[in-house]
């Protein structure tokens, strides 16, 4: 990392948030970083090597985790932010995958936690970014509707929505997983054989190329057991990422559990969700006066049925 402006989320976080300043934009942050924070750029590995955490394959067990959760929390805080990588993505309004993903094409993913007090930009990307919310929330914005992901929800941008998200809180942690439509069709090709809402989601985009909408999800209460792998996976693929090899058949597997676990779900609460993602959006877009009456007539259902469905 000699040379280059790398800084950890730690001190970025501490440095924007502790200002009194209201920045206008990322390459105003950048300019304020470079001078507040100076020759403290973060040069030396980060602070994840204690074998006591074991590898990426003992994190991930039956018998538990190496890390507790507030481990992995204060160690994400040394993910580090590598500066003029950050002011080349956003050069742009359109990332590519050479952008954001592998310059050389090799690698079919990559991973960042994303700032917290990052200033959001409108911009889009020819690749999927799948965003889970390990702790607090984000807001996406698109079209003039806002979708909010709560703690162990996720939201799945397509190729092309152009789209901005935001992270309030400083304590919040929100992972962006960057994936090529390639690898989609040659790794996960049985995610989309699968007989679920999130594959007809892919399979549509894939085929149809329709950027129209996100994909939205969050567990119930009933599918607490898969909510809670899915965090061991989240864990494991970051500490790969960042602390072990980085090897990308390793990752190209944990992603391909990620996707697993969520199909492994029961899908009766995203019933028929490529329609019922319309409605939210109706509701996110009208919430100042929306009414059950105006919905069941939009969409063709009874006032009573419609209750029920909103209500699950």
């Amino acid at each position: 990392m000699a040379g280059k402006k790398v800084f950890t989320h730690g001190q970025l976080n501490s440095l924007f948030y502790s200002s009194e300043r209201k920045f206008n934009s990322i390459a105003e942050q950048i300019r304020y970083a470079e001078n507040h924070l100076g020759k403290n750029a973060k040069t030396d590995e980060m602070p994840w090597a204690d074998p006591k955490n074991g590898s990426t394959f003992e994190l991930f067990t039956s018998s538990g985790l190496s890390l507790s959760e507030e481990e992995f929390e204060q160690l994400c805080d040394g993910i580090p932010v590598d500066l003029d990588e950050m002011a080349r993505m956003n050069s742009t309004d359109t990332i590519t995958e050479s952008d954001g993903i592998s310059a050389t094409g090799e690698r079919k993913c990559s991973l960042f936690r994303h700032l917290n007090s990052l200033v959001a930009e409108e911009h889009e990307h020819t690749f999927f970014e799948f965003c889970y919310v390990w702790k607090g929330a984000c807001v996406q914005f698109t079209d003039g509707y806002f979708r909010d992901i709560q703690e162990g929800g996720f939201i799945i941008t397509p190729p092309g929505m152009r789209h901005r998200v935001r992270v309030n809180t400083k304590d919040a942690v929100v992972f962006n997983i960057l994936i090529s439509k390639e690898m989609f069709r040659n790794i996960l090709f049985e995610t989309l054989a699968a007989d679920h809402s999130l594959a007809r989601y892919l399979r549509r985009v894939l085929t149809d190329g329709d950027a129209k909408k996100p994909y939205v999800y969050h567990f119930d209460a009933q599918s607490e057991p898969s909510r809670i792998t899915l965090r061991k996976i989240i864990m494991a693929v970051v500490v790969e990422y960042y602390q072990g090899g980085n090897n990308p058949l390793i990752v190209n597997g944990f992603i391909s559990h990620i996707f697993g676990t969520i199909m492994s779900v029961d899908d009766k609460m995203h019933f028929d969700n490529d329609y019922f993602i319309d409605m939210l959006d109706y509701i996110n877009g009208h919430y100042t006066d929306v009414t059950l009456n105006a919905m069941a007539e939009k969409f063709g259902y009874s006032e009573a049925y419609l209750s029920r469905l909103i209500k699950q």
